[in-house]
C-alpha cells in the first residue's frame, strides 16, 4: 500500500520547515489576533505569514541579529615554503 504522509505536495511542507520564524517591522498597521499592530513595532512572525504581509508592503523582513549568527572560522593559511632551506 502507498502512503504519502511524507510527501511534501501532501504534508505542505518539510516538518522542520513549520516552525521557522522571521523578525519583521511594521511599515502599515494591521490585526494580528484581533491585536493592532503599529507602525515601527518590530516582533518575530511565523515565516510564510511574514513573507505574505511583506508582499502586501505591511511589514519589511528584518535580517538576523548579529549575536545569533555564528562567528566565521579564521582562516589558517598554510606556511610557504622557503627558498634554499
Amino acid at each position: 500500500m502507498l502512503t504519502a504522509a511524507g510527501s511534501p505536495l501532501v504534508g505542505g511542507a518539510l516538518p522542520g520547515a513549520m516552525n521557522k520564524t522571521a523578525r519583521v517591522k511594521v511599515l502599515r498597521p494591521f490585526l494580528l489576533k484581533t491585536q493592532r499592530k503599529e507602525i515601527g513595532a518590530a516582533f518575530e512572525l511565523d515565516y510564510r505569514l511574514a513573507v505574505e504581509l511583506a508582499a502586501y508592503n505591511k511589514v519589511e523582513l528584518l535580517k538576523a541579529e548579529a549575536a545569533e549568527a555564528p562567528a566565521p572560522a579564521a582562516e589558517v593559511k598554510p606556511e610557504r615554503a622557503k627558498k634554499g632551506a
